[in-house]
């Protein structure tokens, strides 16, 4: 049987249909782009840059039709082994909150070289965001399942990525080294009064505009100048310390370097760098980062020192002078602390005792003699540098600063005693039971008058229905009713409050008084005692000792208590 051409009836009634059908709606991923270079971005076209990665990566995004470009996140000079970026971190913070739904990298090395925290990051934490990743180059995509979602190939690329990296990294660490060893200078910036030579840039040549300073640094310290005394002399003559120079010059951009002043640790660095002795001194740190550990601070005999690299600053005997000099004062003050009958006290202010005009924390001083020995606190920011970061000095004995804390936490304590007493006495006398009883008469009340006003509203209905009240008296009525039993369900509620706080013990449950009592039986201030009760402890000028007690807001409601039952 020949078949029968469709009517234009059921044609139309079939376009109609598809007309009101609404179109299957494709989600759209609000996307970020990550990028990340190991070394800082060389500004070449035709390498692998920050720009190159997020060109690539935005040209796949723009053919994406689910795809669209909210942020773009790039680390520049951040290895891949650690995953503590800054705009890495960033970026998870958009996927927290919502802000980013998809993550595009160029490739998984851009990603990371960790493949430990890569398939973490892939099989736990995306997954449990919601976060859609993808990687270009890879065919990567974890929520299309046409892409190259073998598990194991990932897995693999990672690790290889990982041992790549590790093997680059030692190839250029012994690459480094070669040169430190042939004396070739291959730091970011030269020591403070040398320059990067024009011609030969692993060669260095004396700055002579700083060359000058540094020959008297290292005089004044033959001179047995101590370095906080030059430190200061440095700063009241205006001469810019390392840092600012470096800024001031271009060569650092970072905005604290620009206040940056000359300060004891500066000048103690400077009189123990060989180079200006025409050393080239490199070496001096160990990078630890294949084993997820911060660089290391090699001691001054494993550096890499390889003699006549450049034009000496000082002698080499007035190198030696000034080593002899601080080797002489590290005898001489470990003489002492061996003659002197020594006490190991523990240092119980720590973390709570500050200056209270800069906010530096107070520095403990050990001051030793023959017989005995002193702790004092002092700012170190006056200490070091004087009028340049604080406003005065400020200098307390411990043994004085002992007495007096505790001498407050006594007086604390005294008069937590005599509040404790006077409400326990209150308690037990006629006035609590009268206020007691008056609030279970107000709460017994409450309940009634509430339990008569739901009565009274079942029968309105049946006195509206009745046709004894008109429809506006019984909505009149009504709300009436309504709003009474809320005011008394309100006071019911505050009295229910009252009498649980009548019930309650005042004392046990206030801090302030709890965490008093918890050391009444103690005889001497102890570190314990200072973290309990003491907020803050502030040294002003003239040596004025503030006290700032925690839990004083407790100590107001206590002293409530105690006017009330008076």
């Amino acid at each position: 049987m020949a078949r029968k051409t469709r009517r234009p009836t059921e044609m139309a009634d079939a376009n109609q249909l598809l007309r009101l059908t609404p179109p299957t709606k494709t989600k759209i991923y609000k996307t970020a782009i990550y990028a990340r270079l190991s070394l800082e971005d060389s500004g070449k076209k035709d390498s692998d840059t920050l720009e190159n990665q997020i060109y690539l990566v935005k040209q796949f995004v723009k053919g994406q039709h689910d795809l669209e470009l909210v942020a773009v996140f790039a680390d520049n000079g951040e290895t891949g082994l650690k995953f503590d970026r800054p705009q890495f971190n960033e970026m998870l913070g958009a996927v927290r909150r919502g802000d980013v739904t998809c993550v595009v990298v160029k490739d998984l090395s851009r990603f990371g070289r960790c493949y430990i925290e890569i398939g973490n990051y892939l099989d736990k934490i995306f997954p449990f965001l919601g976060t859609r990743f993808i990687s270009v180059n890879d065919g990567y995509d974890n929520h299309n399942p046409t892409s190259n979602h073998d598990g194991l190939t990932i897995s693999l690329k990672s690790l290889i990525s990982n041992f790549y990296s590790k093997d680059l990294s030692k190839k250029i660490r012994t690459a480094y080294e070669t040169k430190q060893r042939k004396g070739e200078f291959i730091g970011a910036i030269p020591a403070y009064g040398y320059l990067r030579c024009p011609v030969d840039k692993s060669k260095l040549v004396v700055n002579s505009e700083l060359a000058p300073i540094v020959r008297d640094i290292f005089e004044w310290v033959v001179n047995g100048d101590s370095y906080t005394s030059i430190s200061r002399r440095l700063n009241g003559m205006d001469i810019p310390s390392p840092r600012k120079y470096q800024y001031l010059n271009g060569l650092a951009k970072h905005e604290s370097y620009a206040t940056a002043i000359w300060k004891p640790e500066t000048v103690k660095h400077l009189v123990k760098n060989p180079v200006y002795a025409g050393y080239m001194s490199q070496g001096k740190r160990k990078s630890r980062l294949l084993q997820g550990l911060p660089s290391l601070r090699l001691p001054s005999e494993q550096w890499i020192n390889v003699p006549d690299m450049h034009e000496a600053i000082i002698t080499h005997e007035k190198f030696e002078a000034v080593a002899k000099v601080l080797a002489n004062k590290k005898v001489a003050y470990q003489q002492r602390n061996a003659n002197a009958l020594l006490d190991r006290n523990e240092h119980i202010f720590t973390g709570i005792i500050y200056c209270g005009d800069c906010g530096a924390r107070m520095k403990r001083i050990k001051k030793v003699n023959l017989t005995c020995v002193t702790y004092i606190y002092n700012c170190p920011e006056y200490a070091k540098n004087k009028l340049h970061a604080c406003v005065g000095a400020k200098y307390v004995r411990e043994d004085r600063l002992t007495e007096v804390v505790w001498a407050s936490i006594k007086l604390q304590m005294d008069l937590c005693t005599d509040m404790c007493k006077l409400i326990k006495k209150a308690r037990k006398n006629n006035v609590v039971k009268l206020k007691t009883d008056n609030i279970n008469r107000q709460i017994t009340d409450a309940q009634r008058r509430i339990q008569r006003i739901e009565t009274l509203l079942k029968g309105l209905y049946s006195s509206y229905s009745d046709k004894i009240l008109t429809e506006a008296e019984y909505r009149d009525t009504k709300a009436a009713y309504q709003k009474e039993k809320r005011e008394l369900e309100s006071q019911l509620e505050r009295s229910i409050t009252a009498k649980a706080k009548h019930r309650a013990d005042p004392i046990t449950e206030n801090r302030w008084a709890s965490s008093l009592m918890s050391f009444e039986s103690h005889q001497v201030l102890t570190k314990d005692m200072l973290l309990a009760l003491i907020e803050r402890i502030e040294i002003t000028e003239l040596n004025v000792i503030t006290i700032a007690f925690k839990h004083r807001n407790e100590y107001e409601v206590l002293s409530g208590e105690v006017a009330e039952y008076a």
